[in-house]
């Protein structure tokens, strides 16, 4: 049985001071195969797709702004909890994971 992977971005984890609660990069690089890629996001269609008035730009600046957010109070070892459509993603004590 496979079940989805996630793993935080370095970035992200070093800028608020998280850890990921379970480790995924223990994987051998033959397992890669695997993995689906994944897709970088692209402004310009998520703008057009979901609403006639914004601009890439103020997509980009809100997302940008919404997860920073979301890391600076996971940083504050606050419990967090954000619904996504494919699962939740939690914090509590500065550890983080996806349910």
């Amino acid at each position: 049985v496979l079940r989805p992977v996630w793993r935080m971005a370095e970035g992200f984890e070093k800028a608020h001071g998280l850890r990921n609660k379970y480790k995924t990069d223990k994987r051998r690089p033959e397992d890669a195969a695997m993995f689906s890629k994944s897709e970088e996001i692209n402004f310009h269609k998520l703008a057009m797709r979901y609403s006639k008035s914004l601009s890439k730009d103020q997509c980009f600046s809100a997302l940008r702004d919404m997860f920073r957010r979301i890391g600076q109070v996971m940083g504050e070892g606050k419990d967090v909890k954000v619904f996504f459509g494919v699962g939740d993603l939690c914090s509590k004590d500065k550890q983080a994971w996806f349910s």
